[in-house]
């Protein structure tokens, strides 16, 4: 079995305890490792020294106890008091603040012995450093501080999420509380309310995001000394979030049937002529709702291969990352049916402006975004007219939904990954993808969209999309 790294062997066959000492406290030491010799040849017995050596010496090399930490010969007494209540002939165990000795005979206690007796005086605690002062804030002030530092690059629906569970801390911490005073017990117990409410694990790893960016912000300002405390409390694993991808917050595909059922002109009809051509693009490109409300007159480029620019170029366009800005060939229903037509109609209505795509004067959320529009207007298709979306269905149905359909179109179609994430802009999530991996060439996204086959009645939709708006 291969030892630990604190533990070595000796050409003599003792063990010997080993510890590289940290590089910002070789000046003050003296020395860049600890080598003691833990006197003994019994391998049990150098490990359970050296574990409990090894905790002792981070303990004090960290200084987090400060001056409650017991010295050598408060630690070698409490020993020898263990070890004479139980007769050096029954187990005992010291409990020390971070540390555990456990003796379960006279040859573990003579160890424990040598292992203490070995302590430097040198590492004995003395009075702890003095933690460099904040600026005595309260939460309440700090925290409209932090608020009034977030950039305009935060999207106002993130903005308002950050906002409400600082505030909330706030309230559940108290406000009137000195940000000094805050401590991980207090982030602790918070988290502990918001469970009792019945938020899920995604939910309480976002407020633990926003909180840990408070608190990051808060250090970098000088109004709160110390670790973070908001870090470490919320554990949301691989395995939660594919379930959570997989379970009734996911969002589902349509059918083939289903985009049939939803798409023909009797129910189109029922959306306005922007929604009309918002819900044609997401069915073809697979784009989020929010690209497809922000498109642009010039994001629609018509040299070589007709294409979409899903770009942030633009005063009011966001992208969710890097991965989403890309370019996706128009897929040839939606040249049949007008689209580049509709780009001349906007043109025109526009003048020498420049305009959205689908409508020059989009309702623009203050908290949902550019898509909060389109966003309604297709759930209010599904669920009305067209019958779908209802309150029993096992997975959620939206405009999102348009674009898992064109994923899973696609992976049915034996696309491969690298084309579908360049055609809806999905990151990969893996260092070697993105090392090793070529971008897409357009010919082959188009080739993939190509394949898309809905099997709509394009001339009798082709009327509904350019009557007067």
């Amino acid at each position: 079995m291969r030892l630990p790294n604190y533990l070595t062997l000796a050409p003599s066959g003792f063990f010997h305890f080993r510890l590289r000492v940290p590089a910002a406290l070789r000046e003050a030491m003296g020395r860049r490792e600890v080598r003691l010799s833990l006197g003994t040849r019994d391998r049990h017995t150098a490990q359970v020294s050296a574990l409990a050596l090894a905790q002792r010496y981070a303990l004090a090399l960290r200084t987090a106890q400060g001056p409650t930490m017991p010295t050598r010969e408060e630690i070698i007494a409490q020993a020898l008091a263990a070890a004479a209540g139980g007769r050096l002939m029954h187990k005992y165990k010291i409990d020390l603040p971070g540390l555990c000795i456990e003796v379960n005979n006279a040859r573990d206690h003579r160890a424990a012995m040598e292992v203490l007796q070995s302590l430097p005086r040198a590492l004995a605690p003395a009075a702890a450093a003095p933690t460099p002062a904040a600026q005595n804030l309260t939460l309440r002030e700090a925290s409209r501080k932090w608020e009034n530092a977030l950039g305009p690059d935060v999207p106002a629906k993130t903005r308002m999420q950050m906002r409400g569970a600082v505030h909330d801390l706030c309230e559940a911490v108290g406000s009137s509380r000195e940000m000094g005073t805050v401590a991980r017990p207090d982030l602790a117990a918070w988290f502990a309310l918001l469970r009792t409410r019945g938020l899920k694990t995604p939910t309480l790893a976002n407020r633990q995001s926003y909180a840990k960016r408070f608190f990051d912000w808060c250090s970098a300002s000088g109004y709160y000394a110390g670790d973070n405390p908001a870090t470490g409390h919320i554990r949301y694993g691989r395995g939660e979030k594919r379930a959570h991808a997989t379970g009734r917050a996911a969002w589902r595909a349509l059918t083939v049937a289903e985009v049939q059922r939803l798409y023909r002109p009797d129910v189109l009809v029922r959306m306005n002529l922007p929604a009309r051509w918002g819900a044609l693009i997401g069915l073809y490109t697979g784009a989020r709702v929010s690209e497809v409300a922000q498109l642009r007159t010039q994001d629609v480029l018509t040299d070589g291969v007709p294409r979409f620019r899903i770009t942030d170029e633009g005063a009011a366009q966001h992208l969710k990352n890097a991965a989403s800005a890309r370019e996706v060939p128009i897929h040839p229903d939606l040249l049949a049916l007008g689209i580049l037509e509709r780009l001349a109609e906007a043109q025109r209505a526009a003048g020498l402006r420049r305009q959205l795509l689908l409508t020059a004067d989009a309702p623009r959320a203050k908290v949902n975004g550019a898509g909060d529009w389109l966003s309604k207007a297709f759930g209010r298709l599904l669920k009305v007219h067209g019958g779908l979306g209802g309150g029993d269905e096992e997975r959620r149905l939206g405009f999102h939904s348009l674009r898992k359909t064109v994923v899973q179109e696609l992976q049915q179609r034996g696309v491969t990954a690298e084309v579908r994430a360049a055609i809806v802009g999905h990151d990969l999530a893996s260092e070697h993808h993105q090392k090793y991996s070529t971008i897409s060439p357009l010919d082959q996204r188009l080739a993939a969209l190509q394949t898309l086959t809905y099997g709509l009645d394009l001339t009798a939709l082709r009327p509904l999309l350019h009557e007067p708006a």
